[in-house]
This record gives structure tokens, C-alpha cells and sequence, in this order.
């Protein structure tokens, strides 16, 4: 408001320095202009309030019917008599709008001024909600688009990297393990079939010893038969002759 305010004096002295008396009329037509500005001013700041305490309570817009189109309101503004010492841009007191409605008397040149106000945009706005959670997601997705391609050779990359050496490195690591194991396998399989063969022919000659021994014990049990056999009639013919010689004795 205080930039308008600015503008609109600096406007009023470069106008003042050009025709240093005006008629009435133009009077009339600045403290005019001047004052509908202000009014409408303040409408469209009270406007601006209350959407902004609308949407931070999280309410709906699209129920709300905004001012659009023109507003007519009519000013009168008192006739000037005297002018202050050569200049037109003297703020004027303004009062309330009601006030102004009440107090200036009716002017010599009645005017109606249409005030025109911009008109929103047609699309309905979303609950604030739903706006701030979409328009998040938005700016999420955004940054994540903006950081995988604006940045390709930046951390990403370097972790990146290091991960697929990290995953290679236990790739080679294992590959040699399983060669290692492999081959420990192999000789392992190998020293099983020569412990197989040692043990296989160390059965062949158990069995071969078990046989000669068995041979060994069946002839030495014919040979201890045979002895048994001979003994046996060497004590018969030696009861024989015993009993011969008792019988030559009692004969004798």
C-alpha cells in the first residue's frame, strides 16, 4: 500500500509542477480515484485473510464463491474550496466507509466509479490437505529425479562402485573357495580308493593266511590222529604182553 502511495504522490507533484492550479474537477477526480483505491485496497486484503485463514484451517475453497467480476460503489466526495500552497498531492483524512457515506455532502458532479477486480482461475482448488501432500510427493519425486540425473558421477557413483567391487571381490573369493574345496575333494576321493585298495588286499591275504593255516591245522590234526592211533595200539600190544608175561609166571 505504501508503494501505491508513493507512486500515486510522485504522479501528483509531476502533475502539480506541470499546471500548478487545477480546476475542481480535477480535484474532484484524484481525491476520487484516491479513495476508491484505498477502499478497494482494503477489500482485497480482508479477501486475502480470510482465504489465508481458510486454507491454513484446512478447508475447503471450492464452496467459497470469490468475488469475481465488478463491484460499484458510489463516493462522494465534498467540493474543494481552498487549495493548500501550490501543490495537489496534501493527503486527505480518510475516514471509514461508512463515514465517508455519512459525512461528505453531496458533490456538485455526482460519479460512479467500476471497480474491476481480477478474476481467479476457474479450476476449483483442492482441500489444502490433499494440495500439500500432492505437491509434496511432487517435490520428492522431483528431487529424486534432479539427484539421479544431475548428479551422475557424484556419491551415487562412488557407492555404486564400491558395491559392485565389494560384491566381486566375495565372488572371487568364493569362486577360489570352491576350487579349493574341489580339489581337497579330489585328493580326499583319491586317498579313499588307495585306502579301499590297501584294505582290499590286506583281506586277500588274511583270507590267503586263514586258508594255509587252516590246511596247516587239518594236517596236523591227521598227523595227531595217526599219533592218537599208534598210541593206542602200542598200549594194546603192551597189555597184551603184560598179561602174557602173568601168564608165563604162573605157569612157572
Amino acid at each position: 500500500m505504501s508503494s501505491s502511495q508513493n507512486e500515486k504522490k510522485n504522479s501528483d507533484v509531476e502533475m502539480g509542477d506541470a499546471s500548478p492550479v487545477l480546476p475542481i474537477p480535477a480535484i474532484h477526480g484524484a481525491t476520487l480515484t484516491f479513495v476508491t483505491g484505498f477502499l478497494s485496497f482494503k477489500e482485497r486484503l480482508s479477501m486475502r485473510s480470510a482465504e489465508k485463514e481458510t486454507t491454513e484451517g484446512n478447508k475447503s475453497l471450492s464452496d467459497a464463491a470469490p468475488l469475481v467480476g465488478t463491484d460499484t460503489t458510489l463516493v462522494q466526495v465534498p467540493e474543494v474550496l481552498a487549495q493548500p500552497s501550490g501543490s495537489s498531492t496534501t493527503p486527505v483524512p480518510i475516514p471509514e466507509k461508512g463515514q465517508v457515506m455519512e459525512s461528505m455532502p453531496p458533490p456538485l458532479d455526482r460519479k460512479e466509479i467500476v471497480l474491476g477486480l481480477h478474476a481467479p482461475s476457474a479450476a476449483p482448488l483442492p482441500k489444502g490437505r490433499k494440495r500439500n501432500g500432492a505437491a509434496t510427493e511432487t517435490d520428492k519425486k522431483r528431487r529424486c529425479s534432479k539427484g539421479a540425473e544431475g548428479e551422475p558421477s557424484g556419491h551415487l557413483q562412488q557407492y555404486r562402485a564400491m558395491f559392485i567391487s565389494l560384491i566381486d571381490g566375495m565372488i572371487s573369493d568364493c569362486s577360489s573357495e570352491v576350487e579349493r574345496l574341489t580339489e581337497g575333494l579330489a585328493e580326499s576321493r583319491e586317498a579313499l580308493k588307495r585306502i579301499e585298495a590297501t584294505l582290499k588286499s590286506t583281506e586277500d591275504a588274511h583270507a590267503a593266511e586263514t586258508s594255509q593255516l587252516e590246511v596247516q591245522v587239518s594236517g596236523r590234526e591227521r598227523d595227531l590222529g595217526k599219533s592218537a592211533s599208534a598210541l593206542f595200539r602200542m598200549k594194546k600190544e603192551k597189555k597184551a604182553k603184560a598179561s602174557e608175561v602173568r601168564r608165563l609166571q604162573r605157569q612157572i
